[in-house]
């Protein structure tokens, strides 16, 4: 199927291309000139059926099973409808097209590789729907050109394309089959173009003389055409002799062969030539030239020929305008590929010409002049003298700027390079002038190099460009100086002495600012200093000025960080980037902050809870005393007497305290009393036992319910009471 596709898209392209290349139709058909001449197709299972030219003029396949029909069921798929043989022998590179659709249905597709042709026993044979197009040469073996196949109406729906083809006879035959009644097929606008006939009446061409021509035909025809006579109109080598009025004109003679086809009344296969006839030709100066030229470049100049027979010899003049010196010269056996080439490029004070390169110099001098190049007259291989059309050719000769020498200096940034601003030298190069300066490594200014450019000391080739012109390159050096010395660089972070900082970060904000200090040999001078910081984000340089006696800088810091000297510059020496001091380390530290714990207000005893909070350092505990004193205890430890505690966490220089109340409150218990019995009353002896307070009482129900008496109170009659103290916070029992 991929190669089919293939096929077919090379067969449009070819087709769009012959179609486009002086194509004409020799014959058409659905509706058309061409007849079809043979068909053949059997419906064999019933339902409606048509094989034929429907109302529109199309060729209808519908429910059409093949030539034959198979035993059982369906048909051998080969049923066909063929066109009228066409004679083609009088063209070349025939061009196939043919439009073919399908009803709005399913279709089967039983055999996508290849066509199937015959009955196969199977159930196929009532079920595959297939187009094949077929082409003869003459009169030989069919030829595959599509096979359309597919399950839906768009596979098929498309044009049919082939060609080029190319022999004496051609004859197209379609083989069609689908399978039901909702199945149609439709075939219509068939077109055959040919490219080109069989006969030539030869290329067309100018012709310088008197006469006869000599014509260059080939295969059999009649010549025709012009006002003059042929020595013999069926000889395709005839001679043709002008009328006088065709001189200085174009004739076009017709070369005419055969009918392409007996049913199609096509054009007859021909060909023409047009013959320029000329007693001589004509040429002028192609304006399309550059016209202006810096010193060092050239032109080249050339010439529309039109007619005559080349090489040509050429009268030529060359003047340079309000200096004179105008040179004459002569340029035989040119051909119209040729150019003059004129060069701006000598010193000297005349111009000159070189018949061996066709090259004019011209001087130095000419700068802001123009010279006219002018050709006067010439004569074609064949003696005819042509007729010179058109003006003189004009080039300028423009002002080119001059570079000048020029140097720049840099320090050493390590290893013997450094970085120049190359822009720098660009008024020295230029002399002022503002026009603008290209520098490159190489005197054959083939690399072009850029500010910053980063090199040893070398030598560089600068040009300096007008809007016009660019200058020769002229030397330039970059030169790198040593570094500076300004020996070590005490440097600390926040007191002299220290290089090892720890922050706490206390409001809970990310980044806390810390002042570094500096102390140079000549605190008299400015120092620019390039620092590298290193910290969880990566690595960062940064550049700082110092002014006079300044001997700090302040940073913002948000995490564990390294600074570290790069380079340092002192008034107006060189970076010093070695040996320069110390690495300040800074440790950052997240204050912790510890949740609240506490107070606490329990009867007989406490369990410490865990100690909980954020940015915590691990090492935190309870202790009897600020700061770590006293006894320390752990989470989990059972606390039985009432005590203040502190909870402390982190280090001296990043730590966070709070403070934790514990009261054990003491529990009530109760004396059992003894069940008594009385003779008339009972007085209430007083409550007696541990933690009893003035708010214990007894009760005729459980847990102070029912009534209340109190120690002193006088029972009269038979009860049990319930000891019970109501304000107790950890009462232990209730006697009755």
């Amino acid at each position: 199927m991929i190669l089919n596709y293939l096929r077919l898209v090379t067969l449009i392209i070819l087709f769009t291309y012959y179609q486009n290349s002086h194509a004409q139709v020799i014959a058409d058909g659905l509706p058309g000139c061409l007849a079809i001449e043979d068909s053949a197709g059997t419906s064999c299972g019933g339902g409606t059926t048509f094989f034929g030219i429907n109302g529109l003029g199309q060729f209808e396949v519908n429910n059409i099973d093949g030539e034959f029909c198979c035993s059982g069921s369906g048909g051998d798929g080969s049923g066909y409808f063929e066109f009228e043989e066409i004679d083609i022998s009088c063209f070349q590179d025939i061009m196939i097209s043919m439009n073919y659709s399908a009803s709005s249905t399913n279709f089967e597709d039983d055999y996508p590789s290849a066509p199937q042709f015959g009955c196969t026993g199977t159930g196929t044979d009532n079920s595959h729907d297939q187009i094949v197009f077929m082409y003869i040469i003459d009169g030989g073996v069919e030829v595959q050109s599509l096979y359309v196949h597919g399950t839906t109406q768009g596979n098929f729906t498309g044009t049919w394309n082939e060609g080029p083809l190319n022999g004496n006879t051609l004859t197209i035959k379609v083989y069609a089959a689908n399978k039901a009644s909702a199945e149609k097929f439709y075939f219509d606008n068939l077109v055959i173009e040919a490219g080109a006939s069989s006969v030539s009446a030869g290329n067309d061409f100018t012709y310088c003389g008197d006469g006869p021509i000599n014509l260059d035909g080939d295969g059999n025809g009649t010549w025709s055409g012009g006002l003059g006579s042929f020595s013999d109109p069926s000889n395709p080598n005839s001679t043709y002799t002008p009328d006088d009025s065709e001189f200085g004109s174009t004739v076009i003679l017709n070369y005419a062969g055969c009918s392409p086809s007996s049913s199609c009344s096509a054009d007859d296969a021909s060909d023409e030539v047009e013959i320029t006839i000329n007693s001589g030709a004509t040429a002028s100066i192609d304006q399309s030239s550059d016209g202006e030229l810096c010193f060092g470049e050239c032109t080249t100049i050339k010439f529309d020929f039109v007619g005559g027979e080349p090489p040509y010899d050429l009268d030529l003049t060359f003047t340079i305008t309000g200096i004179g010196f105008p040179i004459n010269f002569n340029a035989p056996g040119f051909e119209a590929s040729d150019a003059i080439t004129i060069c701006y490029d000598i010193g000297g004070i005349f111009p000159t010409y070189d018949s061996g390169s066709q090259t004019i110099s011209v001087p130095e001098i000419a700068a802001g002049f123009s010279g006219t190049f002018t050709l006067n007259g010439f004569t074609d291989s064949n003696g005819c003298e042509g007729v010179v059309g058109g003006s003189g050719f004009s080039v300028s000769f423009l002002d080119t700027p001059e570079a000048n020498f020029a140097s720049l200096e840099a320090c050493d940034e390590g290893g013997g390079v450094a970085t120049f601003d190359l822009t720098e030298m660009d008024s020295d190069v230029n002399g002022g002038s503002g026009d603008a300066v290209n520098y490159y490594d190489d005197p054959a200014l083939t690399n072009e190099v850029f500010s910053p450019y980063v090199s040893p000391s070398s030598v560089l080739y600068a040009t300096v460009s007008n809007a016009d012109c660019t200058s020769e390159p002229e030397e330039v050096d970059v030169i790198v100086i040593d570094n500076g010395d300004v020996g070590i660089v005490e440097f600390y972070c926040s007191d002299i002495g220290s290089t090892n900082c720890i922050i706490c970060d206390e409001d809970g904000i990310l980044g806390e600012v810390i002042e570094v200090l500096f102390v140079f040999n000549d605190p008299s001078v400015e120092h620019i200093v390039t620092i590298d910081f290193i910290d969880d984000s990566g690595s960062t340089e940064g550049t700082y000025t110092l002014g006079v006696n300044q001997t700090s800088l302040d940073f913002t810091v948000s995490s564990n960080t390294t600074i570290e000297i790069i380079s340092v510059i002192a008034g107006d020496e060189c970076a010093d980037n070695t040996d320069l001091g110390e690495i300040v380390s800074i440790t950052y530290l997240l204050s912790p902050a510890l949740d609240d714990i506490g107070p606490f207000s329990e009867c007989g005893g406490v369990v410490l809870p865990e100690i909980t909070g954020n940015n915590l350092s691990g090492n935190e505990m309870y202790y009897t005393m600020s700061d770590q004193g006293g006894i320390s205890y752990s989470a989990n430890d059972l606390i039985t007497e009432s005590i203040n505690l502190y909870v402390y966490t982190g280090n001296s220089d990043c730590f966070d305290e709070i403070f934790v109340e514990i009261e054990i409150l003491p529990e009530t218990i109760f004396d059992e009393p003894n069940d008594t019995i009385v003779c008339g009353f009972l007085l209430l002896p007083e409550i007696e036992g541990s933690g009893i307070e003035l708010s214990a009482a007894y009760y005729t129900a459980p847990n102070g319910g029912g009534n209340i008496y109190v120690p002193g109170n006088i029972v009269l009659t038979n009860t049990t009471l319930y000891i019970f103290d109501p304000l107790s916070s950890c009462p232990s029992n209730e006697p009755s």
